[in-house]
């Protein structure tokens, strides 16, 4: 065990301006509470229980997504089990969660040198 933090960057989900136009902010506020009860159960639940579970919470919604989307999304919250969740607009507004998080830095430098540029 170290005493560095766990590197969970999480899942960022986009929703593109039709979403917004047909569903409109009731949607995608049951899209967002859809989706993070789903996350939820993401370290649990296998992919594929996971895109059955968010069908099951966006129907109940009348909300109706390409198949793949299911799956994918599923996907990306079993990737990301344990971090934050955050939804966000295409134009960078977000909508749900932290936002985005940056990959950390992980390079190490020269510890005897921490000023030394880390090119030459």
């Amino acid at each position: 065990m170290t005493d560095q933090e766990p590197d969970f960057l999480g899942v960022t989900l986009t929703l593109n301006p039709s979403f917004l136009e047909e569903y409109g902010e009731e949607g995608v506020r049951a899209y967002c509470a859809a989706v993070d009860a789903v996350a939820a159960l993401s370290g649990d639940v296998a992919p594929s229980e996971l895109a059955v579970l968010l069908r099951s919470r966006l129907d109940a919604s009348g909300i109706v997504l390409p198949d793949i989307s299911y799956d994918r999304t599923a996907e990306q919250l079993t990737e990301g089990a344990g971090g934050p969740l955050s939804v966000m607009l295409t134009d960078g507004t977000v909508i749900f969660g932290p936002g985005p998080r940056p990959a950390p830095d992980v390079h190490v430098g020269d510890p005897d040198h921490p000023d030394r540029p880390t090119y030459s």
